[in-house]
């Protein structure tokens, strides 16, 4: 998750740079009659940051399918659990409403690691330009 972050971050700065060239240099590229070349050479570095957002977007929903799969499986194991030791009904109601929060609060946890882990990018290049 951290590399498919950084690569992100690496082909978010040309993009903004070409954008910031196109806005202040509108008349010059107008003047030369280069406004094809500009085009294209967005469509490029478009490109490769669509690419970047869809596999951090992939990535995130596999993890999140396979956290829900296991949060699934654990409360089907509990649940037969309660059935065949004959708990009380209530008691196995508010074992399950009580699994399906922890299972939410185990998905959310996984989620914010995600990120926290993807923003500490930024935070390790900055480190790696201090030093060099």
């Amino acid at each position: 998750s951290k590399l498919v972050q950084m690569r992100y971050a690496l082909s978010l700065g040309p993009i903004m740079s070409h954008i910031t060239d196109a806005i202040t240099g509108a008349r010059v590229i107008h003047a030369f009659n280069s406004s094809t070349n500009f085009i294209n050479r967005y469509f490029l570095l478009s490109a490769a940051l669509n690419q970047s957002s869809t596999l951090i977007l992939g990535l995130r929903r596999w993890t999140s399918l396979h956290a829900e799969l296991i949060g699934a499986i654990l409360i089907f194991v509990v649940t037969y659990g309660c059935v065949l030791l004959k708990i009380a009904p209530a008691f196995s109601g508010l074992i399950i409403a009580t699994l399906i929060n922890f299972v939410i609060s185990l998905d959310w946890l996984v989620k914010q690691f995600g990120d926290t882990e993807s923003s500490l990018v930024s935070v390790e290049r900055i480190h790696y330009y201090v030093k060099t």
